[in-house]
């Protein structure tokens, strides 16, 4: 089987498996987040060579914690904690600066949550209502995230020739960026308003930050990926990846969602 179909099959499968877990029940959502958490936190360990048990463990324990909060607590303050939390491994690594290796791997952890379990916790809090889950506003955000990807590959490969940023992404070019980013805005303006009552100009805003935001969350991740010198993150999705590779624009899709969201008061 060549990679376009590998990449094709699979990624058809794990769009289908993402759909299935949103549009069941908010349980099945949160597991799905809390995976994308810890595979994503420990991929980026390996990326930044530091997989020793401890970090790992660290990182996932950390991870998770971040997820459970919005979830046990549903109390917007759960950011306070959040600092709070940020503000003891600060001490920690201040403690153990004297040890250079272990400074590096602590470091590697709090970036790696700050870098993937953070806007994860920002979607979730942004979408979960333990009373009254909705499948249609985390689902909107997901469609939102592909289709800018989707339209950025089409607009680019039908009209790009000039190069975003060549040294981390060769492929991809200003017209599919600007491309992808409104024709994702026309996107969020229509399914905003058809599916979760936003007014059209709130969708359009949206669509287009996700657009913006996302092109940068993949640009970031080659970054991180030419840094350890590797084509992919993972393997864990056969032709495409891993979950950083898959999730790259989603997360920083993540951050603004959730400050869109705060400041329309969606």
């Amino acid at each position: 089987m060549n990679n376009f179909w590998t990449r094709t099959i699979s990624g058809a499968v794990f769009a289908g498996v993402v759909i299935a877990c949103i549009w069941y029940n908010q349980w099945s959502l949160i597991m799905l987040l809390w995976l994308i958490s810890v595979v994503g936190i420990f991929e980026f360990l390996k990326l930044r060579k530091s997989t020793d048990p401890l970090s790992v463990i660290f990182g996932i324990l950390l991870g998770s914690l971040f997820i459970l909060i919005p979830v046990i607590t549903k109390i917007q303050p759960y950011i306070y904690i959040s600092i709070a939390a940020i503000a003891l491994i600060f001490v920690l690594i201040s403690l153990l600066r004297f040890q250079t290796l272990v400074y590096k791997h602590v470091s590697n952890v709090f970036i790696g949550c700050l870098y993937v379990a953070i806007p994860v916790t920002l979607f979730l809090d942004a979408v979960y209502d333990p009373f009254d889950y909705e499948f249609r506003k985390p689902l909107f955000i997901f469609l939102l995230v592909w289709s800018s990807d989707t339209f950025a590959y089409l607009t680019g490969r039908a009209l790009g020739n000039h190069h975003l940023a060549p040294k981390l992404s060769p492929k991809k070019t200003w017209e599919g960026f600007i491309g992808g980013s409104i024709l994702t805005a026309i996107l969020g303006g229509f399914l905003g308003y058809i599916w979760i009552s936003m007014e059209p100009y709130q969708g359009v805003i949206l669509g287009l930050c996700v657009g913006i935001f996302g092109t940068a969350g993949d640009l970031f991740e080659s970054a991180l990926k030419r840094n350890a010198e590797v084509k992919d993150s993972g393997n864990i999705i056969p032709g495409h990846g891993g979950v950083l590779d898959r999730f790259d624009a989603f997360l920083f899709a993540c951050i603004v969602c959730w400050c869109t969201f705060q400041w329309l008061e969606i």
